[in-house]
């Protein structure tokens, strides 16, 4: 994150204060937000202090590397399993909690909201597909689906949400897209 001075061009302001942080693997980009903004004050706050004991120094960006970043939509949330596992997982982290990663799960239709890197199952199968302990394999690789949510329910671990399907427990889960 960074304090910048305001120009005509996206990033062309001076920088004048900026902050890094680390972010987890398990950490969704709600959660980084909120975080970030906990940090935001206090860069804000030694920039201000900065000015006022007149030893403040702008740096100057190079606005030849400033990308435009489009507004998500809900057409957004979409992932692809045939992806690899690391790329699946960030996917569904990078976009939750808007606009979210909606999938079907063998017809039932659920959001994706938390998700880990996994070892691979006793059963491999084809990328779309996970078995009854939230395994799903990916193009290269497994991810194991920690936490869902249905339409109109509370965010609920995979294990739960499945439990409460009827039908759904044996044999291995297709993951498309409704």
């Amino acid at each position: 994150m960074s304090v910048i001075t305001l120009a005509d061009r996206i990033d062309a302001g001076d920088m004048l204060g900026a902050a890094s942080t680390a972010i987890h693997p398990s950490e969704t980009a709600g959660e980084l937000h909120d975080r970030l903004s906990m940090l935001g004050p206090d860069l804000v706050l030694e920039v201000l202090e900065q000015y006022t004991r007149g030893d403040l120094s702008p740096v100057p960006q190079d606005s030849s590397h400033a990308t435009a970043a489009p507004k998500f939509s809900r057409g957004d949330g979409t992932v692809d399993f045939q992806l690899d596992a690391a790329a699946v997982r960030n996917r569904v982290h990078g976009l939750t909690p808007w606009p979210g990663c909606d999938v079907a799960i063998s017809g039932q239709r659920i959001r994706l909201l938390r998700m880990e890197i996994a070892d691979s199952p006793d059963q491999p199968a084809d990328p779309g597909f996970c078995t009854a302990d939230g395994v799903a394999t990916c193009g290269s690789g497994f991810v194991r689906l920690l936490e869902v949510q249905a339409p109109g329910s509370r965010p609920m671990d995979f294990s739960s949400w499945l439990r409460g399907q009827h039908g759904l427990h044996g044999g291995d889960l297709e993951i498309t897209t409704p």
